[in-house]
């Protein structure tokens, strides 16, 4: 069977001709600096990072709903950065979202996408990012490197996602500032812990903020997320079915 992931990439890589295409259609944007980095710096808990996604390749449709039902409501429950998820097919995402994600929040944005191309990145630039996710699994070191510079000289944050060893060993040669663990397994979507506590020690050693990724519900979730010693949590599923965000955020925070 093909895995999720694959399908994702074979998608993305159709569209890439209409983004080169609307890429060349926009200005090299100065935006006002907004870093995640520093509310890692300065935060003394876990920082939340609140997602906004429509649907998932494991989950199906979430809650198809507008920015403007979800994110505001992030910022102020004291959420340190949001996510907007852009990919189209398999989680019901856009540019557009993240542009009226920036319209609607002060805080830091990660453009959350499956990124293998500069066209992205100037995208998510013109649209309001700070942050990128580049996803060691679908990139070779060329084609990290390649990606993770052009980004930072465009003023843009990365958040470098690792799912094993072997790329938390290649995110720590890159000297990465932010190492995100993916708790989900790209190739089938489920969901483990184990693996978190098994990574962090080994991506702290390089003195790098790790962001734990994907499947966090709980208080209990958070609380051991703290103590592994991660500097933030990335949280989409459990706020987007919430009737009441800033509730929830307080409830999952555990104060």
């Amino acid at each position: 069977m093909e895995a999720i992931l694959d399908k994702i990439i074979k998608e993305k890589e159709k569209r890439l001709p209409s983004l080169k295409e609307e890429a060349k259609n926009i200005n090299d944007v100065v935006m006002k600096k907004i870093s995640f980095l520093n509310v890692l710096e300065q935060s003394d808990d876990v920082v939340i990072i609140g997602e906004f996604k429509r649907a998932s390749p494991s989950k199906g449709d979430i809650n198809i709903c507008n920015p403007e039902d979800k994110i505001p409501y992030y910022e102020k429950a004291g959420c340190g950065c949001v996510s907007i998820l852009t990919e189209e097919k398999f989680f019901k995402g856009n540019f557009s979202d993240l542009k009226r994600g920036r319209e609607l929040i002060d805080i830091p944005i990660l453009c959350k996408d499956f990124i293998i191309d500069k066209c992205q990145i100037d995208l998510a630039k013109a649209n309001g990012a700070n942050v990128i996710l580049l996803i060691f699994k679908i990139l070779d070191d060329d084609k990290f490197k390649e990606l993770y510079e052009y980004a930072v000289s465009k003023g843009l944050e990365v958040l470098c996602e690792t799912a094993d060893e072997k790329e938390v060993g290649r995110a720590l040669k890159f000297n990465v500032p932010i190492i995100g663990i993916n708790n989900r397994n790209l190739n089938n979507f489920n969901v483990s812990f184990e693996k978190l506590e098994r990574l962090v020690k080994y991506a702290k050693s390089g003195g790098a903020y790790i962001v734990s990724e994907s499947g966090v519900k709980t208080a209990e979730d958070i609380k051991r997320i703290r103590e592994l010693g991660c500097s933030a949590v990335l949280i989409g599923e459990t706020f987007m079915k919430s009737e009441n965000v800033v509730e929830t955020i307080s409830n999952i925070r555990g104060y």
